[in-house]
């Protein structure tokens, strides 16, 4: 508890300052970023240090060699914990999120929500959805990727819970490669007493092999869902088994 306690106190140091250094760089590449890459590089920054900020995180990525950082993916993770985004964030890929819009009023992180100009849903809302498979189309257009949880929201129990065609849908009408990511930490992070975890904890990504945009393309929407799914839920047994104990009794 003292841990974490430390952890926000020195976290709400840090995004005040951070933040306020992000609108200064943001302000200045305005002008000659058009394509928003250099954007990418005070993103990844900005995140490694919401990680970073507490001594007892360590970062991990494997599979790193399966991403192409030129290549625009429907990249979808897994969804554990508030630190999975930033945590994403810090891979070298030009990306946006797909992000409720009840992110955007948060303080701090919001702002740079809307700087990096994410892509903003309203689930449930039928027109919002629209809205955002056009978003995902035109940056999957412009070269850059969209990054997206499947699940819809964040795993109470640590465990991966089916996913929703919604991503999907985006990969086929945009034209892209999936990018399937799993994430290991956050939840633990998040839960250390139901966890059973000690610190520090390593936030782990695995990065699998991409799905071919001829592949996205032919498969049925829902036998892809279920694919994709079934490859990154193996990946997750893989790296989490501690939270499927209960299921091999």
């Amino acid at each position: 508890m003292v841990n974490k306690i430390l952890y926000l106190f020195f976290l709400a140091i840090y995004l005040i300052f951070a933040t306020f250094l992000f609108v200064i760089l943001w302000a200045l590449s305005f002008l000659f970023d058009k394509k928003k890459k250099f954007l990418k590089y005070i993103s990844m920054a900005y995140s490694y240090g919401i990680i970073r900020v507490n001594p007892m995180l360590r970062i991990k990525v494997i599979g790193k060699e399966n991403m192409h950082k030129k290549t625009p993916y429907m990249m979808c993770s897994n969804h554990r914990g508030m630190l999975d985004i930033p945590l994403l964030n810090t891979l070298n890929l030009n990306m946006r999120w797909v992000a409720k819009r009840e992110l955007y009023k948060m303080p701090f992180i919001g702002v740079v929500i809307k700087m990096r100009d994410d892509i903003a849903i309203d689930r449930g809302d039928a027109s919002s959805a629209k809205m955002m498979f056009r978003r995902c189309k035109s940056e999957v257009a412009r070269g850059v990727s969209v990054a997206i949880f499947p699940e819809g929201t964040r795993s109470e129990d640590g465990k991966m819970h089916e996913f929703k065609d919604g991503a999907f849908i985006a990969a086929k009408m945009s034209g892209a490669p999936i990018l399937p990511v799993v994430t290991y930490g956050t939840w633990e992070m998040g839960n250390i007493k139901e966890s059973g975890k000690k610190l520090p904890i390593t936030l782990l990504v695995s990065i699998l092999p991409e799905i071919p945009a001829e592949k996205v393309k032919s498969t049925p929407t829902k036998e892809l869902t279920k694919y994709v799914y079934s490859i990154m839920l193996k990946e997750h047994k893989r790296i989490a088994p501690d939270v499927y104990k209960e299921d091999k009794k």
